[in-house]
Order: C-alpha cells, then structure tokens, then sequence
C-alpha cells in the first residue's frame, strides 16, 4: 500500500525500472478499494528499492485525477488518525490498553509494545494526516487524537513533533470556538515547548494564553495546571522567585478543588514547590511540602488505582530522601531513597512513568550518524530540529556523556542526544565507569 501523505521527493534523475514500473502501474489500474494490492519490492541493501517506490509512488500520483487523489488522500487520513488515536490509547492511564475505535481491528496493535512500535514507524504518516484533517475543517478528529497521544508523548521526549500536534490541535479548539479544549492543549503545548523544545519563552506564552481561557471558561484543573506550566518555564529562564510563587498558587489553587484529578495535579504543583524550594536553599521548607504530598498519597484518591498512588507515593519518598540529605541529615534520608528505589525497579518505571508523573499535564535530530556511533540509533533531523536546539548545539565544543554505548530503542534520550550531537561536529566523549550497570528504568526518574 502507498502511503501518500507524505511522499518523500522524488529523483529528479531516476531512470530504468521500466519493466518493474509498469507491473506497478498495471497493479494500481486493477486498484479494488476493498481490496487494494500490496506491492513488495525487495532486493540487496543499495540496490535502490526507496528510491524506486518513491519514483512510482510519485508517478502514479501525477497519472491520478486531482479529485480521485484528493478522495483517496482523505479516507487514508481519516484511517491513519483512527488507527493513531486507538494505538495511543493504550497508554492512557484512565484507557488501559483499550484498543478504542481502530479502522482494521484485525491488524491493531494489541498491546502497548505493537502500539508503540506502530506509532514510531507511522509517525511521519500520522503527523502528515493531523495536518490534513484539520484543514480539511475536522477539527474534532485533530483534538482527539491529540488527546489521545498526550500519554504517549510523555515517553518520546526527544520529539520535537509534539509541539506540532499541539498547536495543531490549539488552532482547531480556536476553529470550533472552544475555549475548554485550547486551554487543554496550550497546556500541552506549554510542556512540549519546555520539554521537548527547551523553548521557556514559547512554553510561558502558551502557558499564559491557557491560563487566560482556563479562567474565562471556569475550568479551575486548567487553572492549576497552567500555573505549574507557567512556573517551570519561569524556572527555565532564571525568574525562580516567580517560579515558586506559580508553583505555591497551583498548589493553593488545586488544594481548594475536588475531584481525581484535581488531587493529582495538586500532587505534581506540591512536589514540584517542593523541589524549586530544595533548590533554592529552603529545605526545611520543601520537607514540610513534600509531607503534604505524602499524607495525599496515603489517604488515596478515590477511583484511582492502589498501584498508581503507590508510583506517586515513591517519587514523593524520592523527593522526602533528597530534602533530609540537603539538611544534612543522612540517616534519615536512607529509608525513603531505598524505598522509592525498590519501587521504581520492581515497578519499570519507563513502562510505569506516566501514571507516576501524572502524564503530560505533570510530565514532567544525526542526518548520518558517525563511525563509531552504535548501531541502531535513531538518526535526528537536523532539518527539523527546533532553531534553540540547533544553536546549543552548534554553540557547543565538547560534550561527555555517561553512557554505556547500547543502541537506542526509543527510551534511551542519551543514545540519540549523543548521535544528534555529533552530527553538528560537536566532540562527544563518552565515559562509562568501570562496573557500572544499568537500573531499569532508574535512569529516567525525576530529580
């Protein structure tokens, strides 16, 4: 099947193929919409088999009538963003692997692993039919499945994507006259301009625009969340007074609100005060707040899981340890730490992360890759890194890096960062200590 979405450029210098193209064309010609063939080309590595499908792809294209392409185009869009949309609901907490409203139930992803590998393979297909929904006026379609991917994007960081799909799913809120559902996703955007984008300006101008619609509509989570948005893009720019004063509103603001949701978010508001107050200086402070956070846990949250309190409850003993070894107060902080610990490892927290941060409501580009670089790394786009990105990088001279020289299978940000760094000809030396080893999913826990 060809995907036109997003065709890639053609050679303007192809030639030969001709028999193989014209068993292509006289496939298409027998083209039956319910059961449409499917075309392998195989052959050595070299050989030009890309090359080749992208020639025919873009042929047969052009051989099209423009309202056929643009029919065929649109019902290609509306499968790829429904099968996108059910794929990323099997990371959502309050979803649990429900395969949702897939096109093709038969082939759909049938787990979290299927789903992500899915996503990942597709996702220049699925970013390519977000965009055309929306122009094409389904709004709707653009929200939801941004909706839906918002989990998932708490796990590919090192996307700079996700900025896209969320102000791709502001402009259709703002099209249907929304205001609750752009506060909800200028909200996302506020996380993937701090997290993905390291961009605090952008990410404090979304979060300002969803606090404004947040308030206009009543919508007091939005509120909360804009707030603790707005203070981590203050930290970002060195503004930490205004940043803890944001974080404390949050934190005030949720604590006088009911509900689930309102309970997680106060969590994430009162954790991250906590940290900013550690870091400031004020440990005892943020170990009086972090208690805070403790005694909600403890109490539970009706008709959230006992095991996703307990991943809250960790982090919040992670951060307990941290302000008893900032007041000196070593063996006091040894109990917490060797608990937060056990539960991160027995709990994988990359498989486990989003429930623990509360996804990215409280989440917290080598175009060829060096000799020497390990196999299997994601190749960066450096066409498409973010412009702040690609000036750190240029502006950099040397670079070390811990790591331990494995392939990159999505999780690991340190293989690619490593990779992507490199390909700006920045020098990265990488270091691993004699007797090292990895913790599952240690390596991605919060600070």
């Amino acid at each position: 099947m060809l995907h036109r979405l997003a065709l890639p450029r053609d050679l303007h210098d192809f030639t030969a193929r001709a028999p193989a193209l014209a068993r292509l064309r006289e496939l298409a010609e027998r083209l039956d919409p319910a059961h449409p063939p499917v075309a392998v080309v195989s052959g050595q590595p070299g050989l030009g088999k890309t090359a080749f499908a992208v020639h025919a792809a873009e042929q047969l294209a052009e051989e099209d009538e423009p309202a056929e392409t643009a029919a065929a185009q649109d019902r290609t869009a509306r499968w790829v963003l429904r099968r996108t949309t059910a794929a990323a609901l099997h990371f959502d907490a309050d979803h649990q692997g429900a395969p949702g409203d897939d096109p093709d139930p038969a082939t759909a992803p049938a787990d979290n692993e299927q789903a992500r590998s899915w996503l990942e393979a597709e996702r220049d297909q699925w970013l390519a039919a977000l965009g055309r929904s929306r122009t094409a006026g389904r709004h709707q379609e653009v929200i939801d499945a941004a909706e839906a991917m918002h989990w998932f994007s708490d796990r590919t960081l090192h996307w700079e994507l996700w900025a896209e799909v969320f102000q791709q799913a502001v402009d259709s809120a703002r099209a249907l006259g929304s205001r609750r559902d752009e506060a909800v996703q200028l909200n996302y955007l506020a996380w993937a301009y701090n997290q993905c984008l390291f961009d605090p300006d952008a990410a404090l101008s979304a979060a300002e625009a969803a606090l404004e619609a947040a308030r206009e509509v009543a919508d007091q989570l939005q509120v909360g969340w804009a707030l603790i948005y707005a203070a981590g893009a203050l930290n970002r720019l060195g503004r930490t007074d205004e940043a803890t004063a944001r974080f404390q509103e949050s934190a005030d603001h949720l604590s006088n609100q009911s509900g689930a949701q309102s309970r997680l978010a106060e969590l994430t508001a009162l954790n991250s005060l906590g940290r900013q107050l550690r870091q400031s200086g004020r440990a005892t402070e943020a170990l009086a707040i972090h208690r805070r956070s403790e005694a909600i846990c403890r109490a539970g949250i009706p008709g959230k899981p006992a095991e996703l309190i307990g991943l809250y409850l960790a982090s919040v003993h992670q951060h307990i340890g941290n302000d008893l070894a900032a007041l000196h107060r070593w063996a006091e902080a040894e109990a917490p730490l060797r608990y937060a610990l056990s539960r991160f490892e027995s709990a994988r927290k990359p498989d486990a992360r989003a429930a623990a941060g509360a996804g990215p409501a409280g989440r917290r580009g080598a175009a060829a890759v060096p000799a020497g670089t390990a196999a299997g790394v994601r190749p960066c786009r450096p066409g498409r890194l973010h412009p702040r990105r690609r000036a750190r990088a240029a502006g950099l001279r040397e670079v070390v890096a811990i790591w331990d020289g494995t392939a990159s299978d999505g999780r690991d940000t340190t293989a690619h960062l490593v990779a992507c760094t490199r390909s700006h000809g920045v020098d990265v030396e990488v270091l691993w200590p004699d007797g090292a080893g990895r913790v599952p999913g240690y390596e991605a826990q919060w600070s």
